[in-house]
């Protein structure tokens, strides 16, 4: 699919069926592509809210019918079917910053979300009970976090070099990690079973760490450093079976790489000079590994068969 929408697309998400494609542009629409027998893609819905500025939208998972759009500074549940919005109740004495949402989509009983704000805070929203249910807080300001695999726990990533796991049954930091490697960071990624965290920086490197969460495991000394990017990372997404790491920074043309995630090495011969990428905003890989999304400053969605 090349698809030109006229306007920067700022957020690609494939469904978990790989059946559908959810992207945000900056016409604040947020357009779901189905597809068809012939592995094509078409548009069949486009969602909207009025007075939001468009910046992030994404399927939840455990919820059919349903999608999260975020703005600056809010957070909008979307029944795709009736196309009614409901606004997520935030902690109106903080400033969030909503679009940096991230759904765990591993949780049977209800979806929980984080968003991060100033001075460090962290925000839990409950879609069932569509409001924030509790805050954390740790040193520095959070540049990213994830959901962890066991639908408990929480890792984070400050600016001061910090990755903070927190048990979400206590609301508490459990451990905390410290390496030089985390400086500067701006995003961070967890692969299959959270084997790997990777976490990719200002200067645009990109360290993986395996074994991690073992506390006798030195993350300094184990990491595996890729220097292949020399801008801050917007992105980074494992391949759902954990073998490549994918990473992108919106500030130069072109830089998207594919990191094999056992050697730490890019993946050679793509993209060339010729590969039409852009300024690349957002990237996913489908639930199959078959196919990657990225979407780029110029407005296009562009799909990569991979096998």
């Amino acid at each position: 699919m090349n698809c030109n929408i006229d306007a920067a697309v700022s957020s690609v998400r494939f469904h978990a069926t790989s059946q559908s494609l959810l992207a945000a542009s900056s016409d604040n629409l947020a357009r779901i592509f189905t597809k068809k027998a012939d592995n094509t893609y078409t548009l069949a819905n486009t969602l909207s809210v009025e007075g939001l500025s468009l910046r992030k939208a994404d399927f939840v998972q455990t919820h059919d019918n349903t999608v999260l759009m975020a703005g600056p500074s809010d957070l909008y549940v979307i029944d795709t079917e009736t196309n009614v919005a409901e606004k997520v109740k935030l902690d109106r004495d903080s400033t969030w910053q909503t679009e940096s949402f991230v759904v765990s989509s591993n949780r049977r009983d209800s979806s929980l979300v984080s968003i991060l704000g100033e001075q460090g805070k962290i925000g839990l929203v409950s879609l069932s009970a569509r409001c924030q249910i509790a805050s954390l807080r740790a040193s520095g300001r959070i540049s990213a976090a994830q959901f962890l695999s066991n639908r408990q726990d929480l890792v984070t990533v400050s600016d001061e070099g910090a990755v903070h796991i927190w048990d979400l049954r206590m609301y508490r930091c459990k451990r905390e990690l410290r390496s030089d490697h985390f400086t500067s960071a701006s995003a961070l990624a967890l692969s299959k079973n959270d084997e790997i965290l990777a976490i990719g920086t200002n200067e645009g490197v990109i360290s993986m760490h395996l074994a991690w969460q073992d506390g006798d495991t030195d993350v300094e000394s184990t990491a595996k450093v890729n220097m292949s990017l020399t801008s801050a990372i917007d992105g980074l997404n494992f391949s759902h079976g954990g073998n490549f790491l994918l990473a992108h920074s919106s500030a130069k043309k072109n830089a998207l790489r594919i990191i094999d995630s056992a050697t730490g090495y890019t993946e050679p011969g793509w993209p060339t000079q010729q590969t039409p990428l852009s300024f690349v905003h957002a990237s996913d890989f489908n639930s199959a590994d078959s196919e990657l999304a990225v979407g780029n400053a110029r407005g296009k969605i562009l799909l990569y068969s991979l096998f």
